[in-house]
């Protein structure tokens, strides 16, 4: 028989359990070998995962970070299992995801294209100063001796010179082949004679 309980009184703490998807975010400092470059962002398999807990937590959580991960003179595609940062009061539904990242070498390669003329009218004819420009791109090694002049188009249009004022036509590439990391052409803009 229980004649006495103390204290006489005591508090339970407790609120609604609820759950939710959240974005993982991975937290990675990555240094890539000279001369490899990545084919695609970093990413996190799963990309979210179930986590358990207060509503009133989850309601203000946008993502979950992993632990730091540090990876120095990365030149190959890989794969790492990196636990996530815990977090009080919350239970995930998994304790780790897995980053991936691709990787390949990449070189650079310039070419000489010819400038063309888009919305040119019938009878008129437009001389470009100068025709060509040089383009530089990067691409990835496995890839770039097959690319090929015709695989571009740079392009400048008839119809801006109805503008006032314009002196010089503004270059832009229409056309380029896939798996271009970087490109870069040079001028940026040319001078223009229009001849009817």
């Amino acid at each position: 028989l229980i004649n006495q309980i103390n204290p006489i009184s005591f508090n339970i703490y407790y609120s609604r359990l609820d759950e939710k998807m959240i974005l993982v975010v991975p937290k990675a400092q990555i240094n890539l070998r000279a001369g490899y470059l990545r084919n695609e962002p970093l990413s996190s398999l799963p990309d979210s995962i179930s986590v358990i807990g207060p509503k009133s937590i989850l309601d203000s959580l946008k993502y979950i970070e992993t632990v730091p991960f540090k990876a120095k003179d990365v030149f190959e595609t890989f794969s790492k299992k990196v636990n996530l940062k815990s977090i009080p009061n919350l239970k995930f539904g998994s304790e780790q995801v897995t980053l991936k990242l691709s990787i390949s070498r990449y070189s650079e390669k310039e070419f000489i294209l010819p400038i063309k003329i888009v919305n040119l009218p019938s009878g008129v004819r437009v001389k470009l100063f100068p025709p060509n420009a040089k383009v530089r791109v990067t691409m990835p090694v496995s890839i770039l001796n097959n690319v090929k002049v015709s695989d571009f188009s740079l392009e400048v249009d008839y119809n801006t010179t109805k503008t006032d004022n314009i002196k010089e036509l503004n270059l832009y590439m229409h056309r380029q082949p896939p798996g271009v990391k970087q490109i870069i052409w040079e001028p940026t803009h040319v001078n223009y004679l229009i001849r009817k």
